[in-house]
């Protein structure tokens, strides 16, 4: 199973692979636009498409009622837009992905960062105290000229972030971390 959205593009890519996915927005005026998208994609898996909050206990719950064994892959798209906004969501947001987070060892919660007016430790120190490591998936750094680079630069513009459970100290225990790092 799969949760995020992205217009509908998610259930594309991943529908020939996966029995079921969810995708959610916080705009309830962006569902129709989902269910649409799926549509016209060809999209025939089974897809929900749901208004969903970060950090929202309620709408945690229910997921996890109909899917409890979370979330194989959670995906989170043009997420984070400045400090304020990253101190505001970082909390709800690991929150939800800890709990909603499969605790199969190769699930992964990948989250796409455009690089704005904000420092990532911020929600990266939030990963790590909800007993996420991370790493940053290398085919997937853009530099401001549009360019694939090896490595995040000070010319960096697009990363993927890939969350998983720690292993050595989250085992049974979803919330307790080591701070952010990864291997």
């Amino acid at each position: 199973t799969r949760a995020g959205s992205a217009e509908g593009a998610a259930a594309s890519s991943f529908s020939a692979n996966t029995p079921f996915i969810v995708l959610t927005d916080g705009e309830d005026a962006l569902i129709p636009h989902l269910k649409q998208n799926c549509e016209e994609n060809n999209v025939l898996s089974d897809v929900a498409c749901e208004s969903f909050l970060w950090g929202d206990e309620a709408a945690i719950q229910r997921l996890l009622e109909r899917y409890p064994s979370g979330f194989h892959r959670i995906l989170g798209a043009d997420l984070t837009y400045s400090e304020k906004h990253v101190k505001a969501l970082g909390p709800s947001l690991m929150a939800t992905v800890a709990a909603l987070l499969s605790h199969d060892v190769d699930a992964r919660f990948c989250l796409a960062v455009t690089r704005r007016s904000f420092d990532i430790e911020c929600i990266l120190d939030i990963a790590g105290k909800h007993g996420l490591t991370w790493e940053v998936d290398e085919e997937s750094i853009y530099d401001m000229f549009d360019h694939n680079t090896p490595e995040q630069t000070v010319f960096w513009r697009d990363s993927v972030y890939v969350f998983r459970r720690d292993a050595e100290r989250c085992s049974g225990h979803p919330r307790v971390g080591k701070g952010p790092g990864a291997t």
